[in-house]
């Protein structure tokens, strides 16, 4: 329809041998202007996709590395001497959410859980305007129950590839959590982490 339409103008112009009108040219300019619009639109809603796709697997590559390096006998430049149990852990911000990061530990006080003795091996801090809105965690994925107001972690102890599932504020024995992440710029766009006490990590939408 547009080479049509242009075509008839240029033929026109061709023609007769004289310049655009200025009705032809306020046309031409709204018609560059709609699809302009529209492909920031739709650039703006595949950058938030791509944001908080990148976010999701970053966390479960760390939650899989962690396991493979929880689940190994070796000894790793970055691990403590004869530590049997290695994490990742979920920390509140003391405003009732969770912090823009999180953090890899070494279970220093060898109760296989998060504890705040514990050694933090590294920080791993969020880049994009995402975040961790909530972690729910229970028996199973039926109807899981929020950590807000406290830290959540996962951990793994050699030589099983298992993940033992900690919440501050909920009892165990949990075999399942679910990380859930946002898009700030759009709140429609969303992505959930899954681990289960088996030791499966896997990424889903929410």
């Amino acid at each position: 329809m547009f080479q049509l339409f242009f075509k008839k103008i240029f033929t026109a112009r061709n023609n007769s041998n004289a310049g655009f009108t200025m009705v032809e040219l306020i046309v031409i300019i709204s018609i560059f202007a709609i699809v302009a619009g529209i492909t920031l639109v739709n650039f703006g809603g595949f950058s938030s996709n791509v944001s908080i796709n990148n976010l999701a697997y970053e966390i479960a590559l760390v939650l899989r590395q962690t396991q493979n390096l929880g689940s190994s006998s070796a000894q790793t430049p970055f691990g403590s001497l004869g530590v049997k149990t290695r994490g990742v852990a979920f920390l509140d911000d003391s405003r009732g959410g969770f912090q823009n990061s999180f953090v890899v530990f070494s279970d220093t006080i060898r109760d296989e859980k998060y504890s705040p003795d514990d050694d933090i091996t590294n920080t791993i801090t969020i880049q994009s305007s995402d975040k961790i809105v909530d972690i729910a965690v229970g028996v199973d994925d039926r109807n899981p129950l929020s950590c807000l107001g406290g830290f959540a972690s996962v951990a793994f102890t050699r030589p099983k590839t298992d993940a033992i599932i900690e919440c501050e504020n909920q009892a165990g024995p949990l075999g399942y959590m679910r990380i859930y992440l946002q898009s700030v710029d759009d709140p429609d766009r969303s992505r959930s982490v899954e681990i289960w006490s088996t030791g499966q990590i896997s990424v889903v939408n929410k």
